[in-house]
């Protein structure tokens, strides 16, 4: 597993949780912004997964993107909820 940590501004992130083994990528956005806003990172890890998978034998042809997740919120604090199965 593999975490990547992007901070685009002081107030806006993305975390990517890279699943190898499982071909998925869980994509933790801190302002749950549509999957459109960033297509052109994950085009770019679809390309980069393509090339792994070639010297990579068994793994999915492509990435599982994966952007729907619990989250509540408890005073200031939000909590992300999520499952890497």
């Amino acid at each position: 597993m593999t975490v990547i940590k992007m901070s685009l501004d002081s107030f806006h992130w993305i975390l990517l949780v890279i699943v190898t083994e499982r071909g998925r990528v869980l994509v933790l956005d801190s302002l749950r912004k549509p999957i459109s806003e960033y297509q052109d990172l994950i085009n770019v890890l679809q390309l980069a997964w393509e090339r792994f998978t070639k010297q990579q034998p068994g793994l999915k042809d492509r990435l599982e993107i994966k952007t729907d997740f619990l989250v509540r919120t408890e005073s200031s604090h939000v909590v992300v909820s999520f499952l890497l199965i």
